[in-house]
């Protein structure tokens, strides 16, 4: 049972994927082979430790476990896969963004698992318990910074920050403490909005804005549809600099913004890819 729990978890989290990048294979259907593809990927990078904890043991176990990620590694980082990746976001802890970020994630990401690696090597994690007082204010910082930037990579508000950042003043009038989702990442009570005739305005909140930086998004650049999931209504934005990140509001949250952008929204739900152009494939 304890070794059909973590797959079965892994399944739930891939079919959640895909109900995240539906939306967007409604109008861009020629996308939906590269996304099973990614999703097989997925599965098998997510379950790739507990499937070789299956292995007899033997010292040749500990260096198989590497493989996947390197392979993975080598694909991202020479081999076209950041390109692929960037074309197909929306995949749950897959970074969104440029295919240089992904690849910056990706050399990160080896970086943080050799390191950790060391330390489990050299028995460094251990601490006594009379020493550990003093640690847990750094330890708590360094994995305050690790989420708050791992979640804006994640959700894709690093890949808008670099389109779309902002330059000026945040306007006055806005309005504080709503839920948003991007990416499958959920913002909750956390999100601070505001527009005027120029364009729309988002940040975090003071507790939560590191590797988060404001944004301003023209007006032109944003096409907004609704959506249901479930039983739940939605405003889903969509940016053209940004093809792929989705950004889910409330209708009430959004409303006082709808007729700023009436060109730009699609009542029918589903986005004209003619005005949202994606990344093509390399």
């Amino acid at each position: 049972m304890n070794g059909i729990f973590p797959i079965a978890v892994s399944i739930v989290l891939a079919l959640y994927s895909w109900h995240n990048v539906s939306w967007r294979l409604q109008r861009n259907p020629e996308l939906k082979g590269g996304y099973l593809r990614l999703l097989m990927l997925w599965l098998l990078w997510i379950n790739s430790g507990f499937l070789f904890r299956l292995l007899p043991e033997n010292p040749l176990t500990a260096y198989i476990v590497w493989l996947p990620i390197a392979l993975i590694a080598i694909w991202i980082l020479g081999l076209g896969g950041a390109n692929f990746l960037q074309s197909y976001p929306g995949i749950l802890f897959i970074p969104v963004g440029s295919a240089r970020r992904i690849r910056f994630y990706t050399v990160l990401y080896l970086v943080v698992t050799l390191l950790l690696s060391a330390m489990r090597e050299f028995d460094l994690l251990h601490w006594r318990q009379n020493d550990f007082v003093l640690p847990f204010p750094l330890i708590f910082v360094a994995m305050w910074f690790g989420v708050s930037f791992a979640l804006a990579a994640f959700s894709g508000w690093q890949w808008l920050s670099e389109n779309y950042p902002l330059k000026g003043k945040f306007p006055g009038n806005n309005s504080g403490w709503i839920s948003g989702n991007m990416c499958g990442v959920t913002f909750r009570s956390c999100l601070v909005v505001a527009g005027d005739d120029a364009g729309f305005y988002m940040r975090m909140t003071l507790l939560f804005r590191l590797g988060h930086p404001p944004l301003f998004i023209p007006w032109s650049d944003i096409v907004a549809a609704p959506r249901r999931i479930l039983w739940w209504d939605s405003t889903v934005l969509e940016f053209r600099k940004s093809p792929g990140v989705l950004l889910s509001l409330s209708p009430e949250d959004f409303a006082p913004f709808l007729s700023r952008i009436k060109g730009n929204h699609d009542p029918s739900g589903i986005l004209d890819s003619k005005n949202n152009p994606r990344h093509n494939v390399a």
